[in-house]
């Protein structure tokens, strides 16, 4: 066990990257989750610029590119019906997300769209949200679950 790095000293090294909401989240999480992370982070490349991955796997979620306004905005931030608030990102395509649950208007953040549960393909957490109106869809994906590659 005296090989084992304490959860706190995988918080000192990781504050410098991620926001105080990352670090509630990591609090919750594995000496062998909190390895993964770091590694991903460390192991991004010049040809990985641009790509936004999940924070608890390192999964390519979507990248840059696909970075959109929404209702004039690119981050957003609602509450669902039990209170809890999310800030979330808007992006197109997200080809790193598959859904679960049917598509639904009830209680829609954005009139006129209905919305369907996205997981992370590679870990399964929920990552966010596809909203769509007829041909038009994108992806409210919530912020402190994002790694970003620079």
């Amino acid at each position: 066990m005296s090989g084992l790095r304490s959860n706190r000293a995988w918080f000192l090294e990781l504050e410098a990257e991620y926001s105080v909401s990352h670090l509630q989240f990591l609090e919750r999480s594995s000496n062998r989750e909190l390895e993964r992370i770091l590694r991903a982070k460390k192991n991004t490349t010049a040809g990985n610029k641009g790509k936004i991955r999940c924070l608890a796997c390192g999964h390519i979620l979507t990248n840059e590119q696909e970075r959109q306004s929404v209702d004039g905005a690119h981050i957003h931030t609602f509450s669902n019906p039990h209170g809890i608030v999310y800030i979330i990102a808007c992006y197109g395509d997200v080809p790193g997300c598959t859904y679960i649950g049917s598509e639904t208007e009830h209680w829609t953040w954005f009139e006129g769209y209905v919305w369907q549960i996205a997981l992370c393909a590679g870990c399964r957490i929920h990552i966010g949200w596809a909203f769509r109106q007829s041909d038009d869809r994108f992806h409210g994906l919530v912020r402190n679950r994002l790694c970003f590659d620079h």
